[in-house]
């Protein structure tokens, strides 16, 4: 785990190519002479910079932050990186917004579990570096108990059924 925390409005495209690609560069070889997989936290804005993230030998990219606090979608993300692991924060907004339910908690996981299927590379966590309600931790906990590998549109109908 790299102590990073990328956001292109802190580092733009210039430094990121100029300072991290070659300082990942040689961490994810180290990381990967000893078997290991090399992650770098980057929970910030990161659309301006996907493609430069695809060329870095970052393995798990820890952290990608969704919109809407960040700028760079699940499925985007997939699709410009095709060798990376997605660590998706599900930011604490989503569940401390004014009124948000816990059923419309679940409804916006499983939207983004709909984005990730088969779900393969990607893992999900939920901030709670914010007060969270209770009620809506559990409710994300009951969708994501839930979720079962390989994700298919009939499972993610299943977790539907259970809030409707």
């Amino acid at each position: 785990m790299y102590g990073g925390n990328i956001d292109s409005y802190l580092v733009d495209d210039h430094l990121f190519e100029k300072y991290h690609l070659h300082s990942y560069a040689r961490c994810a070889e180290a990381m990967h002479s000893k078997g290991r997989l090399f992650s770098v936290h980057m929970d910030g804005r990161l659309s301006t910079l996907s493609p430069l993230i695809a060329r870095s030998e970052v393995d798990i990219i820890d952290a990608l932050t969704p919109p809407p606090m960040g700028d760079l979608g699940i499925s985007e993300a997939l699709n410009v990186w095709l060798d990376k692991i997605l660590w998706v924060n599900i930011p604490s907004s989503v569940s401390t917004a004014m009124g948000r339910s816990p059923r419309a908690v679940k409804e916006y996981l499983a939207r983004q579990l709909e984005l990730i299927i088969p779900g393969d590379r990607v893992m999900i966590i939920a901030s709670t570096e914010n007060y969270v309600p209770e009620d809506n931790v559990a409710a994300m906990a009951e969708a994501m108990e839930q979720a079962t590998l390989p994700l298919s549109r009939e499972s993610i109908n299943k977790i539907r059924a259970s809030y409707s």
